[in-house]
């Protein structure tokens, strides 16, 4: 059975190539090693793609049955490697680059999935031998795009909030806030990060959030307090859940931005009198 020799580049998912539906053409190294020397680009909106690996897999005839052989690293889209290989059996191969990718049609969003491109490497006019390279230099490799407003999803979003906590009039210290991003929904939320509350009640926070989600995403503040906390019984949710932003935050190079002005812990959380004391009486 002789064997078939694929270059293959592929995202973090399995790939289903179908190397059996290919033409296979090349010459033998008759037990010599050989060396490969892949050199190129990933560029997707005029930008380098991180999101793929690359890897050599040798597959048998059929193409049904590959196996890894090796792993090329990418380096801010960009490849260069070199790796020797052995052919002692001494059979025929053919080249080929598999890209899977997540290129969306906007440069600020990612594909859920991963698209495949496939480029022939080399067919013919193998060098073999250790003192000798097999270069084959791709250049600038621009990818597909998809336009999908669906399956494509905001990296991360550019957010900036602030405001002040207040509870019965008074400055909320020395609490907790934690940053929630969430469905577009808002039910099903996932922490991101926490704001830090200063002396005074005021928080400000400004950093780009990635959208640990993949989706389309609304965001939430959720506020640790004690402020109706007494000797009365209270009937209020802790933490606090505040909305951010209500509907799906911007993505692109937009800034989703919000001042809160006073935020009045009281007015929101607490019951209204008359208390309803518990304990002793």
């Amino acid at each position: 059975m002789l064997e078939k020799f694929f270059i293959i580049v592929l995202s973090l998912n399995v790939l289903d190539a179908t190397p059996s539906k290919k033409v296979y053409s090349g010459n033998y190294c008759y037990g010599d090693n050989y060396t490969v020397t892949l050199i190129g680009t990933l560029y997707c909106n005029g930008h380098p793609h991180n999101h793929s690996r690359v890897e050599v897999k040798r597959c048998d005839e059929s193409g049904l049955a590959c196996y890894n052989v090796f792993n090329v690293p990418i380096y801010d889209g960009n490849f260069n490697y070199t790796y020797q290989l052995d052919n002692i059996k001494g059979v025929d191969f053919s080249l080929w680059t598999y890209i899977h990718h997540k290129c969306c049609e906007n440069q600020y969003k990612i594909l859920r999935y991963e698209e495949t491109e496939y480029k022939k490497l080399q067919d013919d006019n193998f060098k073999c031998g250790l003192n000798t390279k097999n270069v084959k230099n791709y250049g600038t490799i621009n990818l597909q795009t998809t336009e999908s407003n669906y399956y494509c999803y905001c990296k991360k979003y550019i957010v900036s909030i602030s405001g002040k906590l207040q509870c019965f009039g008074k400055s909320l210290k020395n609490k907790t806030v934690d940053l929630m991003l969430c469905d577009r929904l808002g039910k099903f939320c996932q922490r991101v990060d926490t704001i830090e509350i200063k002396r005074n009640g005021n928080f400000t926070y400004s950093y780009d959030v990635p959208n640990i989600k993949k989706t389309d995403s609304t965001m939430k503040l959720y506020i640790y307090n004690e402020c109706c906390t007494s000797y009365y019984e209270t009937h209020y949710q802790n933490p606090l859940s505040v909305d951010v932003f209500k509907s799906t935050m911007a993505c692109d190079n937009v800034l989703n931005a919000i001042n809160f002005g006073t935020i009045d812990i009281k007015k929101i959380q607490c019951p209204q009198p008359p208390y309803i004391k518990v304990g002793r009486k």
